[in-house]
């Protein structure tokens, strides 16, 4: 019989009924909670139910083993023992050696720890110290620990900016060393330690050492404004003590009106001081007193002066940046040494004149010529003279001293310096630029691009948009012309077949009256030989004058086009002399000079000659400018081909304006430009741009390649504006290229001819450009004036 458990909710009336035994006999309804009694019941067994239970009851007995099976059960069991051992054993090792790791680690941690505070104290910290240990070390270690904590703040920077609190600390540490290196420290820290600012104060009023006062006055320069930080300093310029008077000077850069007390004591150390406390000298009173004429003077002497360290003389540089325009002169002189860009062009920015920007830009361009030449001048070792083969592997000729045996790779590694050292040199000095560039507002290569186009139109009156091709003559029986000239008023263009290398009749002058371009005057010479090379308006435009390579001299009035004299060169110590040039000295006397070296003046009333006499010491060449004030001399060797001891002299007095070697290819108008072609092979295509006022080669400009088939425009014909602020050029492909003088800078470039051009020519009042080519044609530019909008 089986029991069975039942029971009924007396609340809800729900019935339960179980097999097993309940734990109690009274338990919670499932679905109201109220309690529920249980009532113990014997229930019927259904057929076959006792022999069920009791096979179960059977199965339910353990079942008799036999020995071996029992033996198999105890092996098993001990197995089972062994393991559970062996896995506590093991788990007992383990223990034991993660103990030790983390002992050994805790030691290397606490070596480590010990090591890093012993390199503090030794002063060989790397800056990537943790904070919380320097802050530790600070605390607890021996003086020296400290200083290399401190220091190595400085290092980390303002990444070391919750470290402030306790170096404000140390400001009243007895150590004079560590009051200096925590003073750097929060100077290193930059603006995150400007909280420091009073403490600093205090300590640079309080202290008696000169150490901490240079490193306070340090410190405050990173925080406070001049206006703050002057009265401070000025007292301090005066001091005994180097360097705390290097500190005062350098914190008066900048400085401004303020400290101009300081400036007769900053005067005397940019001459008696040494390299580092003149320089921030010079640099300092040009911010303080730019209009005192005293302090220009004395930076002007400072940057010319050879003698002075280049350090010295980039101070004077970065003072004058301070005296604006009037500095741009002397700057614009000292750019040109490659010492003295990178402060030239921030003291350049500093005048934030407009003006600068053109000479920063043509240094710009002129840095890969620059690191050139420095290559060339790299030294190798004493022992060891550059291969042929080690030359030729880097690429440059960098030593022209007799070759001899040596070490390649000794060379190879000197050489390579050197070439390394010039281009870091020229990167260092196009970033001073760029940054220059910057500062005046002019950004990146189109910034310069447009910048320029501005200072062209309101320093040159220069602007392309103004220049259109107005007129095309077409020369006679398509004669090819070797020179143009403009008469002074303009209204007649002069054009000469005088050359027979071109072709055609030699020695004939077409004259064009330009208001209707029509063919006015067409004379001949009749002597063959005599070519026809220089020609001389007279003042009102009514005579025309012209000489050659023969011994007379052809004088036209251009009122009626008759000859008037044929002026003969009689010959002296039997030397007949060619003319090289013509000079209206009035409206009735000519000049000539002639390659005999003699200057003679001719009576135009009578055709006599009334003078002769040496001018030139030997000089066989000579060329006057458009205004006659200016003559261009040189000699030349037997063939002629070859020019020497060329110079430039005031025609009235004689006096030596400047002396070149060459003939030049054009003069300006005043004769304050000259122009040649280069006689280096390695130069071809390039002209050389002379400044006579400034004595020496300002630029060298040199025409493009064709794109297409690599060649040269070779340059045929050129010719200045009145000014000689440009200058221009006719090439061989028939084009007409505009130049900015000074800088060499490609102003605008026209094909105007479909053949090479053989000669170009300004008007006198600069409005008109004539250029005639092999095609027979002279095509004229005209400037359009400019009208001002009401």
């Amino acid at each position: 019989m089986e029991r069975v458990y039942k029971g009924v909710c007396p609340q809800c009336g729900r019935k339960y009924s179980r097999t097993t035994k309940p734990k109690s006999a009274i338990f919670a309804c499932k679905k109201c909670g109220h309690d529920v009694q249980v009532k113990v019941e014997k229930a019927s067994r259904t057929p076959g139910s006792s022999s069920e239970h009791k096979k179960r009851k059977e199965k339910a007995k353990p079942k008799e083993l036999s020995s071996s099976e029992k033996w198999a059960q105890e092996q098993a069991a001990a197995r089972a023992l062994m393991l559970k051992v062996a896995s506590g054993i093991l788990v007992v090792c383990l223990m034991i050696v993660a103990g030790v790791v983390v002992s050994l680690k805790r030691s290397a941690a606490e070596a480590k720890r010990q090591e890093t505070i012993a390199n503090l104290a030794k002063g060989t910290g790397d800056g990537s110290t943790p904070i919380p240990l320097l802050l530790e070390t600070i605390e607890n270690e021996s003086q020296e620990a400290k200083r290399g904590a401190v220091a190595s703040f400085e290092k980390m920077g303002a990444s070391a900016s919750e470290a402030v609190p306790q170096l404000v600390k140390l400001l009243d540490h007895d150590s004079e060393s560590v009051k200096v290196y925590t003073l750097r420290a929060l100077a290193g820290i930059g603006e995150s330690a400007k909280s420091a600012v009073k403490p600093v104060e205090k300590t640079l009023l309080d202290s008696k050492s000169t150490k901490v006062k240079a490193a306070a006055i340090g410190a405050l320069r990173m925080w406070q404004t001049p206006e703050e930080i002057v009265p401070l300093l000025v007292p301090l310029v005066g001091s005994s003590d180097r360097s705390l008077q290097e500190e005062a000077v350098a914190g008066l850069a900048g400085a401004g009106p303020e400290a101009k007390a300081a400036v007769p004591e900053l005067l005397v150390l940019i001459r008696q001081g040494g390299e580092k406390l003149a320089k921030n000298s010079a640099r300092a009173v040009g911010s303080i007193d730019p209009e005192n004429p005293d302090v220009f003077r004395a930076l002007e002497l400072t940057l010319k002066n050879s003698s002075k360290s280049w350090e010295i003389r980039r101070g004077a540089a970065e003072g004058l940046g301070y005296c604006g325009e009037k500095a741009i002169p002397l700057l614009k002189e000292s750019i040109e040494s490659p010492s003295l860009i990178s402060a030239s062009s921030h003291a350049l920015a500093q005048t934030g004149d407009p003006a600068a920007i053109p000479i920063l830009v043509r240094t710009l361009n002129r840095l890969d010529e620059i690191e050139v030449q420095e290559r060339r001048g790299i030294s190798v070792p004493r022992n060891y003279v550059v291969t042929k083969s080690t030359s030729n592997a880097l690429g440059e000729v960098l030593s022209e001293r007799k070759y001899r045996v040596g070490s390649y790779e000794a060379q190879q590694r000197a050489i390579s310096k050197g070439i390394d050292g010039a281009r870091g040199e020229r990167d260092k000095r196009e970033h001073a630029i760029r940054q220059a560039l910057a500062k005046l507002g002019v950004i990146g290569d189109d910034g310069v691009k447009a910048a320029m186009e501005k200072v062209d139109r309101e320093v040159l009156g220069w602007d392309p948009e103004l220049w259109s091709q107005s007129k095309e003559l077409i020369v006679p029986e398509e004669q090819r012309l070797s020179h143009l000239c403009w008469s002074p008023n303009g209204k007649l263009l002069m054009g000469v077949k005088g050359e027979r290398f071109i072709g055609g009749d030699a020695n004939r002058l077409f004259l064009w009256d330009i208001d209707n371009s029509k063919l006015k005057y067409d004379f001949s010479v009749q002597t063959p030989d005599e070519e026809l090379e220089t020609f001389a308006f007279s003042s009102d435009s009514q005579l025309l004058a012209a000489g050659g390579r023969g011994k007379k001299i052809y004088v036209w009035s251009l009122e009626d086009g008759k000859l008037l004299h044929e002026l003969v060169i009689g010959s002296r110590r039997g030397i007949f002399g060619s003319i090289s040039a013509l000079k209206f000295l009035d409206a009735k006397t000519l000049g000539s000079i002639s390659s005999d070296a003699n200057f003679r003046k001719w009576n135009l009333e009578d055709g006599k000659l009334i003078s002769t006499e040496d001018y030139s010491g030997g000089r066989t060449y000579a060329q006057f400018s458009e205004d006659g004030k200016v003559l261009a001399l040189a000699g030349t060797t037997g063939s002629g081909n070859v020019t020497k001891g060329g110079r430039v002299t005031d025609f009235a007095t004689g006096k030596v304006l400047y002396n070149y070697t060459g003939r030049p290819k054009a003069m300006s108008h005043n004769g304050m430009w000259l122009a040649e072609t280069s006689s280096y092979s390695t130069d071809r295509g390039a002209i050389e741009i002379h400044s006579v006022q400034a004595r020496k080669e300002v630029t060298a400009v040199k025409v493009p390649r064709d794109s297409r088939t690599h060649d040269l425009d070779m340059p045929t014909a050129i010719a200045f504006n009145p000014e000689g602020t440009i200058m221009v050029n006719g090439g061989i492909r028939g084009t007409v290229r505009f130049w900015q003088s000074e800088e060499g800078r490609e102003l605008m470039v026209r094909k105007l001819h479909a053949r090479p051009v053989t000669a170009i020519a300004f008007s006198y009042d600069g409005s008109h450009l004539a250029s005639t080519s092999l095609d027979s044609k002279i095509q004229i530019l005209s400037q359009e004036k400019q009208v001002a909008s009401e």
